[in-house]
């Protein structure tokens, strides 16, 4: 890709407000020797290009937009697009003529999910988690410099009426400015922060965002010596989110779990309550994937 992308990661809802949409961390320009791999098929690239268009926000691209994103002829893109909605990964309305993406990402977005272990080990913990402490609960992996959400847990609305947080399976969040990113960040080896962060500018999406990268790698220092996150308000003015990682039998962090709460309820004490057990659920599930209790 040529051009700097943004995207609409996160939907938050306070009562009846209106879902707000928040930019993703920004990328640079890829330098990655992506286009110079010999064994690179032009057709399935420009494919896949194509479907990496569709996202929160533009659920429906016509073919003529598509081109103009891809710097394409549409000539060029017809074929391909007629292929995708051949093997149902796109779909075509009749009426506006734009394409969105087919019922096939569904089924192997389930595939996917269904073979991930600690999402099958963390569903019924973020479950009694999330009823437990009346907040909602998520378990991501990180991508890059974002995380995705792969397990979502949240309380019974009739039961607790405060800020609900709309956020599905497969929802993306710039990993520098949220709690379950910051955890996954501060597992990686020092030379893969540092390409990564080199790739990145930090968006700044509330006035608590640390967007300095010495400040950020700073910051991930800290919150690897004490084994868990705090997202004060840095993502979503008003939302504060603890986050603390999931490590698999061979001592790897491969997720991080997170409660999400309003600021205007997590007093010092609560704030207390709710990294004591996210922590503690977080040791849980690592115990079912073979870590040795300490």
């Amino acid at each position: 890709m040529t051009k700097k992308h943004q995207r609409v990661v996160y939907h938050c809802r306070l009562n009846v407000a209106m879902a707000k949409q928040i930019p993703m961390s920004v990328k640079k320009k890829d330098k990655s020797s992506r286009g110079k791999n010999r064994y690179l098929i032009n057709s399935i690239a420009k494919a896949l290009n194509i479907l990496d268009l569709f996202d929160f926000g533009k659920e429906q691209l016509s073919a003529s937009h598509i081109a103009t994103e891809l710097n394409l002829n549409r000539s060029s893109i017809y074929p391909i697009l007629c292929t995708l909605r051949e093997f149902g990964y796109l779909q075509k309305n009749k009426l506006s003529k734009k394409y969105r993406l087919g019922l096939k990402f569904i089924e192997k977005g389930e595939v996917v999910i269904g073979h991930l272990e600690v999402a099958k080990i963390a569903e019924s913990y973020l479950y009694e988690l999330a009823h437990s402490l009346g907040e909602s609960v998520y378990l991501a992996v990180l991508e890059k410099m974002d995380v995705i959400h792969i397990v979502c847990k949240h309380p019974i609305p009739q039961t607790f009426p405060h800020l609900m947080v709309n956020s599905p399976i497969g929802t993306r969040a710039p990993a520098h400015c949220t709690a379950l990113g910051k955890v996954l960040l501060a597992s990686l080896a020092q030379k893969k922060l540092d390409e990564l962060l080199g790739q990145t500018e930090l968006n700044l999406l509330t006035e608590n965002t640390i967007t300095d990268k010495k400040m950020l790698k700073e910051h991930l220092a800290r919150v690897y010596k004490q084994g868990f996150a705090i997202d004060n308000e840095e993502f979503v003015a008003g939302g504060v989110c603890v986050a603390a990682p999931v490590i698999n039998h061979t001592g790897e962090v491969i997720a991080a779990i997170s409660v999400f709460a309003p600021a205007a309820r997590v007093s010092p004490e609560r704030l207390k309550e709710l990294t004591k057990k996210i922590k503690c659920t977080a040791d849980r599930i690592s115990h079912d994937l073979g870590v040795a209790d300490n």
